[in-house]
């Protein structure tokens, strides 16, 4: 059996490793942003411990916004620099990985070191030259969603038309932030929905413009299966594919499985609109990455991919 070469699987590690530390920063983050929610909610004036019908408290809650536009200014930014930082080191494996893997060397490999490298910190938003988001970039654009305290706007508001208990309004609002030992906080919910899978997808983006800059046309669909696997993952996981087949992923040419709906190119798990299958795979949630490798050791994995002129 052939087998990958070196630090195939060290960037597996790092990512399962360094996802969970990403995390649990998430968490923190959120308990800080409720912390701050939660003393403005203590100012909310109340009649017998019922929040007032007025006109001041529905101005206090109107201070959220500015509440979470320097959360997102002090805790915001160092989650993205904490990310970015987690990123460097994923960046540093696949260097590793590609320098082990291509037959080139010296300026060659450092051009699509260098083309991988602009292309994937650009298409996120960091300037690599400043060191910092880059405005009206995908991560800034992230931290100046609103989405985080959209629901707790909303929940406040009624609160207060319906003269509820503070001592519930404070509860709930908790409950929402914070999420519980079996739902998400709101903070970790809007990173799902915006950076899903952060670093898988990096590694993916990474992945794909060094497969182009040292021109490397088969990968290997790495990553294992879990209970929770879904069938798409499940007949892909282990296999060799051409740059050709995975661009078929998700769509009605793909000869492959793993389908609920073939003809429209529909998957468990498939994002709604913009699927790459590059860089999403398997879809939401999916841990798997594709690992590049040379013709040559794609060849002895799926002889079939040969061309006759090769042969």
């Amino acid at each position: 059996m052939p087998r990958l070469p070196n630090h195939s699987r060290a960037r597996e590690k790092y990512i399962e490793e360094h996802t969970l530390l990403f995390n649990k920063n998430i968490i923190d983050a959120q308990g800080v942003l409720a912390e701050d929610i939660d003393l403005l909610i203590a100012t909310l004036t109340t009649t017998n411990g019922m929040v007032d019908n007025s006109t001041k408290n529905m101005l206090i809650v109107a201070q959220i916004d500015a509440i979470y536009a320097a959360f997102a200014e002090d805790q915001g930014i160092e989650l993205m620099d904490d990310f970015i930082d987690r990123t460097d080191g994923l960046f540093n494996l696949n260097e590793d990985y590609f320098n082990s893997a291509s037959d080139v060397a010296g300026s060659i490999f450092d051009r699509a070191k260098n083309f991988a490298k602009d292309s994937v910190y650009t298409a996120m938003g960091y300037s690599l030259a400043t060191g910092a988001l880059t405005a009206n970039g995908s991560l800034s654009n992230i931290l100046t969603s609103t989405g985080p305290i959209d629901a707790v706007k909303s929940s406040l508001f009624s609160a207060i038309a319906n003269n509820l208990l503070l001592t519930d309004v404070r509860s709930g609002i908790q409950t929402i932030t914070t999420g519980t030992k079996d739902t998400k906080g709101s903070l970790e919910k809007h990173l799902d929905s915006t950076m899903s899978q952060p670093l898988e997808k990096f590694d993916r983006a990474t992945g794909r413009q060094f497969s182009l800059g040292l021109e490397l046309n088969h990968a290997f669909y790495q990553g294992g299966l879990v209970p929770a696997s879904r069938d798409f993952c499940t007949v892909r996981n282990g296999n060799v594919y051409s740059r050709e087949e995975i661009s078929r992923f998700g769509t009605s040419a793909d000869q492959y499985g793993g389908y609920t709906n073939k003809g429209a190119g529909e998957f468990q798990g498939k994002f709604n609109s913009g699927y790459n299958p590059f860089t999403d795979l398997g879809g939401y949630n999916c841990l798997h990455i594709l690992t590049w490798i040379s013709d040559e050791l794609a060849y002895q994995f799926r002889p079939d991919l040969r061309p006759p002129s090769a042969t």
